[in-house]
């Protein structure tokens, strides 16, 4: 799986990169098989950062774009407090969405 980060007013460390690669990973196998070369049936995930300021204090927004051959182009969007809750959120949002995509697939 391929990563671009768009981090805009967010301060990314490789420490939070790295978080959301592992986070990710694991749905590849949800998504069939998929060569990791870099053609045009890789698998990329597209993540942009955003910061808000609130009341309560800075929250964070990530919308997430997968593309895959096999289940086309899936997005998503949350709000957190800090950047792990959002790769967290955005797994597992990105994992329901697979899921429904594959059983669709399945039906035809």
């Amino acid at each position: 799986m391929i990563f671009h980060f768009q981090a805009g007013d967010v301060t990314l460390f490789d420490e939070d990169k790295s978080y959301f690669e592992k986070r990710f990973e694991p749905l590849k196998k949800y998504m069939g098989n998929v060569p990791e070369k870099n053609t045009t049936d890789t698998i990329t995930a597209e993540i942009k950062l955003k910061k808000t300021k609130q009341r309560s204090g800075d929250r964070f927004i990530a919308i997430g774009m997968i593309t895959c051959k096999n289940l086309g182009t899936l997005r998503a969007e949350v709000e957190a407090d800090n950047i792990k809750k959002l790769a967290d959120m955005l797994h597992d949002n990105f994992k329901i969405q697979i899921r429904r995509a594959r059983e669709k697939s399945m039906e035809k």
